[in-house]
């Protein structure tokens, strides 16, 4: 018995490497796809801006996987464009897409659109930071809000990336104390530092960076 709780245990840890391990690899990925980016005038006025996600319904071998897809920025809440939502913040009125993360676009392996539990991870982005030359500091202002540990809320965030752990939401759906609110396609988010996996509406196991 206690061979396999070692082995389990050891599946269990190097999956959490996986998920931090791509989590942070592509944070890092969309802040330096921002400050490379050079639209067609290459060399005048600063293009910089954040990629749209890609369409979360494909997988590696498809066509348009892991290519950036962005709707309007003045689309309605609901709207769905190759596979990207649009939600709305209700406060600043801005819009945030949300999908997969662009690998495609980004340059980067397709593996990196999955976690260590093969779930796809979700890539939202702040659509008034997609245009050209509207990443103009290290920390732009998004229309993404954030909760964190201890009643803490960012509410300005440029973009958010979710891994959604081995169970998704097992919770009570959209319950803004547990990880259903990371799949229900609006534009807040829950970003805890403790995991609590105990079968309620205050279930998480996700791992989320903005």
């Amino acid at each position: 018995m206690a061979f396999f709780a070692i082995l389990t245990y050891s599946k269990q840890k190097k999956r959490s490497d996986v998920i931090y391990e791509r989590v942070d690899n592509n944070t890092s990925l969309i802040s330096q796809f921002s400050s490379n980016f050079d639209g067609p005038d290459v060399g005048n006025a600063p293009d910089q801006r954040l990629p749209c996600p890609s369409n979360p319904n494909l997988y590696i071998g498809q066509a348009g996987f892991g290519v950036e897809q962005c709707p309007s920025i003045t689309a309605a809440a609901g709207t769905i464009f190759n596979g990207v939502e649009v939600a709305v913040n209700p406060v600043t009125g801005g819009r945030v897409f949300i999908g997969g993360f662009p690998s495609a676009t980004m340059g980067t392996k397709g593996d990196d659109t999955f976690d260590g539990y093969n779930q796809k991870i979700i890539y939202a982005v702040s659509a008034n930071l997609t245009a050209n030359g509207t990443v103009t500091s290290q920390n732009p202002a998004g229309d993404i809000v954030v909760n964190v540990d201890g009643g803490g809320v960012k509410n300005d965030a440029p973009f958010a990336i979710v891994s959604i752990g081995k169970n998704g939401d097992v919770g009570a759906g959209s319950a803004a104390t547990g990880d259903g609110e990371n799949l229900n396609n609006d534009h807040i988010f829950n970003a805890f530092a403790g995991h609590s996996t105990a079968i309620s509406n205050t279930y998480y196991d996700d791992e989320v960076a903005f």
